[in-house]
């Protein structure tokens, strides 16, 4: 018998409940549609399944079997360990799965989950490599180029090294399941060294110093988002012509799908969510409305969810990771240009949220500070960013004109990520939304 249909016969696996408030479809709701173990050298009883749900729409859970039984790996199970080892020694695996090497990862040892907030499941393995299960992986034509390879041949640097992934193939599509790339030991998510910085900078008051970290946070975020667009649009062998244009039909479809986003938001939020929202709706759809005067715009592979927690401070350098787009945009526009405001509009957006975290770490008791260091930092944030394209010679890539739309467009994603997956998470986009449209 093969595993997947041992595990069609079995299904579903046991699975706990994740903590943090996250809420994840169970796999019982789930179909499996293929599965392998996870390759020899490994500890017996491990691999990967992937499955479907109604809506068609993927999911993956690494898998390890305890007395004949199989159940969701939990970090320390050796999933993402049997992972590295795959990566580096490439055995074959069953069912259009496959291990790919860009560098020789080793054979680490040891597993400990990264504990922070995040949609997909990271391991750090032997404190040398990291992987990241995507959870929500997505079929896509094998000509469309994985962004970290892109960027390492431009000479892009603020990245941690990619080593390689695991990855699932069918009907000439390929789905990336698990990235592996190099740990970087000291380094601190963006969700806790940027709230440290802002929460010190808020409790300073009027004795801040004038090279308080808080103050310097926006411009160094525009900086790094700008070299990081500067290296997208340069061309390599893997993407020789990076910078196209976009058309009004390409443009409408945007259009559509931001409509769609509120629609979909206003749908599903209720109770404080839903009275917040209902009499902003109109303002938003307005601001979104603005894409219907542009008829065509620069665009190119973005970084498609880029926001504080994607950027890494290790020592004073500051490093992207998680370059596979944002799960709550449409399949057809994962992997494909876009324009660089939407990156901007996330990133931007998330300077709002590190000053709602703040906000209510003190109990508002530094309302007026915060919003003053969100303005500040929003402002330098886009300056930088600005002025980093154009010393690089790549001013074109910014169309402010759809900041507005997609920054509209990017509270609605986040009020439908809190009421899908997390809803303690609610109060941040509400917060952004209020600042945004006051009554």
């Amino acid at each position: 018998m093969s595993l997947l249909q041992e595990l069609v016969e079995t299904w579903p696996p046991s699975e706990e409940t994740r903590g943090g408030g996250y809420v994840r479809a169970p796999l019982a709701s789930m179909t499996p549609i293929a599965a392998a173990t996870l390759g020899p050298g490994t500890r017996p009883g491990l691999a990967v399944v992937v499955t479907q749900d109604p809506a068609g729409r993927l999911s993956l859970a690494p898998l390890a079997r305890d007395a004949g039984t199989w159940r969701r790996a939990r970090p320390r199970d050796g999933a993402s360990t049997a992972v590295v080892a795959g990566v580096a020694s490439l055995p074959e695996l069953a069912d259009g799965f496959h291990f790919e090497r860009l560098v020789d990862p080793g054979h680490p040892q040891g597993e400990r989950a990264i504990g922070v907030d995040q949609t997909n499941e990271s391991v750090v393995v032997g404190d040398r490599v990291v992987v990241k299960w995507l959870i929500e992986p997505v079929l896509r034509d094998p000509a469309i180029v994985d962004l970290p390879t892109h960027l390492a041949a431009a000479g892009f640097t603020a990245i941690p090294t990619p080593l390689g992934s695991l990855r699932w193939g069918v009907d000439g599509r390929i789905a990336t399941l698990a990235q592996v790339a190099a740990w970087l030991p000291d380094s601190a998510d963006g969700w806790d060294w940027c709230v440290t910085d802002v929460l010190a900078h808020v409790l300073h008051g009027t004795a801040c110093p004038g090279d308080c970290p808080g103050i310097r946070l926006g411009a160094r975020l525009g900086e790094l988002a700008g070299a990081l667009h500067v290296a997208l649009a340069t061309p390599t062998p893997l993407i020789p012509a990076p910078v196209i244009r976009a058309d009004r039909r390409l443009i409408g479809e945007w259009h559509r799908t931001a409509l769609d986003a509120l629609d979909r938001t206003v749908a599903a939020v209720d109770g404080a969510a839903l009275a917040h929202l209902e009499p902003r709706a109109d303002a938003l759809r307005a601001r979104i409305d603005t894409l219907a005067m542009v008829d065509t715009t620069p665009m190119l592979r973005i970084h498609g969810d880029l926001h504080v927690g994607q950027i890494l401070r290790s020592g004073d350098r500051l490093v992207v990771i998680d370059l596979e787009d944002d799960v709550s945009l449409p399949v057809s526009e994962r992997g494909r240009p876009l324009p660089a405001a939407r990156d901007l509009a996330q990133l931007d957006s998330s300077l709002d949220h590190i000053g709602r975290i703040v906000d209510r770490r003190t109990d508002g008791a530094h309302g007026a500070a915060v919003d003053a260091w969100v303005d500040h930092a929003r402002q330098a944030f886009l300056a930088a960013y600005v002025e980093t394209l154009a010393a690089a010679g790549h001013a074109e890539l910014f169309d402010a004109r759809l900041l507005v739309a997609f920054e509209a467009e990017r509270v609605c994603r986040e009020m439908l990520y809190a009421a899908g997956t997390l809803p303690r998470w609610m109060y941040a986009p509400l917060g952004t939304l209020r600042r945004m449209i006051p009554r």
